[in-house]
């Protein structure tokens, strides 16, 4: 876990991988705390491999791209540009 027991903070995203594998709770919370939680509905979670996916309709449809791809480090965020 990457919780400082101390602080009570965490100190590196997972990802909430808890939260996504939990088989206890329904598929449309299987989201990090953090897209659960913003007001604006700013952060997508999901499939950018399944093409009917939220996240690859975006993707696809707004122009989003991935930081420095040419680094080779396969990243798997992306980025929607500003409206």
């Amino acid at each position: 876990r990457e919780l400082d027991p101390r602080e009570q903070v965490m100190k590196k995203c997972t990802l909430c991988v808890d939260r996504i594998y939990d088989a206890a709770l329904p598929p449309e919370e299987r989201k990090p705390a953090c897209v659960m939680a913003c007001p604006t509905s700013a952060r997508l979670f999901g499939d950018i491999h399944d093409p009917a996916s939220e996240v690859s309709v975006a993707i696809r449809e707004q122009g989003g791209y991935a930081l420095m791809p040419e680094w080779g480090t396969h990243p798997a965020n992306h980025y929607l540009p500003r409206r």
